[in-house]
This record gives C-alpha cells, structure tokens and sequence, in this order.
C-alpha cells in the first residue's frame, strides 16, 4: 500500500483510533484520511481475491 493508506489503516483499523484522532496525528483532513482508508480496503480486498484465486 502506498505510505497514506498504510498509514490510515493503521491508525484507525490497528490502532483503533477515531477518524478525527487519526487525520491529527497523520497531518489529514478526516476526508482526505476516509478517503485513504477506503482505496486501502479496496487494494487489500483485491490482492486477497487475487491471491486466493
């Protein structure tokens, strides 16, 4: 994943971190930050269909 979308799953998904918390820390809007984690969701969702086939 490129470094953005990394860093928002990370925040929200492994860190569980609000929305509002996470686009503070990473220096985001919140939109700019949904917008990350939802083309990273895609991404992974795409690679594990690839990968499985």
């Amino acid at each position: 994943l490129p470094p953005e979308q990394a860093e928002a799953v990370t925040l929200c998904l492994m860190e569980d971190l609000s929305y509002a918390d996470a686009a503070k820390m990473s220096g985001m809007t919140v939109p700019a930050l949904r917008n990350h984690l939802y083309r990273a969701r895609k991404a992974l969702r795409q690679a594990l269909e690839d990968s499985l086939g």
